[in-house]
């Protein structure tokens, strides 16, 4: 059931193949964009996510996650089925408008797996679940980059696949409107046993905020953008998200446009670093909950695994700038793709969890704030790319590498010196109302007596 936001992933990979400009220039050379529109292509999602992050939250606590979550996954699927003939009937800008459609179904990603991991999983069970959550990053590359690639160089054509993902979408959001609820008490298919299994080892607190269908409390909003520890912590996503674009939008441009790969051979290729990651990932949830949670309390690992995020994303990026001015083998670069990718995946256990420890109920809203942060990055990236390798040249891209690894490498230093591991104030604090009117209910006792 958690894992239904697959879909969500699917159209996100499913789109490098209109953004790199391969597919529709080997198809058809009439409608090759200019380097402006593919620019403008690249940021109608980053636009469209940005207008979701604000959203989300509010959506969630006015109808419920189940009927948010259908909503966006139904748009995704639409806007997804009419790119194919949408811009050849309606032009240019209509393509750009299901764009920012597709990306403002981003941030229901992040949200729905922070909500579904905090109510859903158990107490010693949190790393796991969070992670099998996360896995549809992986599964979707890899179903759509070599099923993308095939596409393109068959009599299919490249709209074969987006008429493919968007059926399977609805698919999807069918199955999930049918199957999932916001959380287990609400689950007709969930006994008392199992209940008590799902909230066993969490405090009363946690088990009636959980059952709560909308969040009651007004967030703290000026206090949680005044803490400096959230804008380290926006800080940390938005550098780790410049390399997360490398690998998802920026990945297959670069073996295909700078290391001449084939069509066919990036999508391979690409999805290779995904299984990789896919496998770790699977691994390294029980390994955290079952072994290193005995070693470590989770403020600890939290901070453990950030680190080894984005140090192993520097060393990584490193690797990647200066294997190909040594050598022209796939073979020496790809394992550093794979690399890349598989720390990319660790930040779940890292930023990701940090953020719902430090936020407690209101890891929703700031997981929604944080998409607006990391959307900026494919708004700004594309075009400082641009700027950076005009003729992309091996050289030109080595100094994007190594800046990219600069950044995370002082990002990370920075939050692993000062950011604070433990829950904030204003996420422990309790409604003023409720405290007002238990006050007033004191006196009104101590009147009576």
């Amino acid at each position: 059931m958690y894992r239904t936001p697959n879909n969500q992933r699917l159209d996100r990979q499913r789109e490098i193949n209109i953004l790199n400009n391969q597919t529709i220039k080997q198809q058809n050379e009439k409608n090759e964009f200019s380097a402006i529109e593919r620019s403008l292509l690249f940021s109608g999602p980053a636009l469209g996510a940005i207008f979701g992050g604000f959203i989300i939250s509010p959506l969630i606590n006015l109808f419920n996650v189940r009927h948010t979550i259908t909503f966006f996954c139904f748009i995704s699927a639409l806007s997804t089925l009419f790119i194919p003939f949408g811009e050849k009937i309606f032009g240019f800008w209509f393509l750009c408008f299901l764009r920012v459609i597709q990306g403002t179904c981003y941030p229901a990603e992040y949200v729905v797996i922070s909500l579904v991991s905090r109510k859903w999983a158990t107490a010693t069970s949190t790393a796991t679940f969070l992670i099998l959550a996360s896995t549809h990053y992986q599964i979707g590359s890899l179903i759509t980059m070599p099923t993308a690639g095939y596409f393109c160089e068959s009599n299919f054509g490249w709209e074969g696949i987006y008429y493919l993902m968007a059926i399977l979408t609805l698919i999807f959001t069918i199955i999930f409107f049918f199957i999932f609820r916001g959380c287990p008490s609400e689950h007709p298919w969930i006994s008392e046993v199992e209940l008590k299994q799902i909230e066993f080892g969490k405090t009363e607190k946690e088990t009636k905020e959980n059952k709560n269908k909308k969040q009651q409390q007004k967030p703290p909003y000026f206090k949680i953008l005044t803490d400096w520890t959230i804008w380290l912590l926006f800080l940390g996503f938005f550098c780790d998200e410049i390399a997360f674009q490398f690998i998802s939008e920026l990945g297959p441009y670069y073996l295909n446009k700078v290391l001449g790969i084939s069509i066919a051979g990036t999508g391979y290729f690409s999805a290779i670093p995904y299984l990789l990651s896919l496998i770790t990932k699977l691994l390294i949830g029980p390994i955290n909950d079952k072994l290193l949670s005995k070693i470590f309390n989770e403020q600890f690992r939290t901070k453990l695994f950030a680190a080894i995020s984005q140090y192993g994303i520097c060393i990584s990026m490193a690797g990647l700038a200066f294997i190909p001015l040594l050598s022209s083998s796939l073979w020496l670069i790809l394992p550093f793709f794979s690399i890349l990718n598989i720390f990319t995946g660790f930040n779940f256990l890292g930023f990701f969890r940090y953020s719902q420890k430090i936020s407690a109920k209101h890891s929703e809203l700031l997981i929604s704030w944080i998409n607006i942060v990391i959307s900026i990055v494919p708004l700004i990236l594309p075009g400082i790319v641009a700027a950076a390798a005009p003729n992309d040249t091996i050289k030109q891209w080595t100094n994007i590498f190594l800046t990219i690894s600069i950044l995370v490498f002082i990002s990370i230093t920075i939050f692993m010196l000062f950011a604070k591991s433990k829950p904030r104030k204003w996420a422990l604090e309790i409604n003023n109302n409720k405290i007002i009117e238990e006050k007033e209910i004191i006196k009104q006792k101590e009147e009576n007596n």
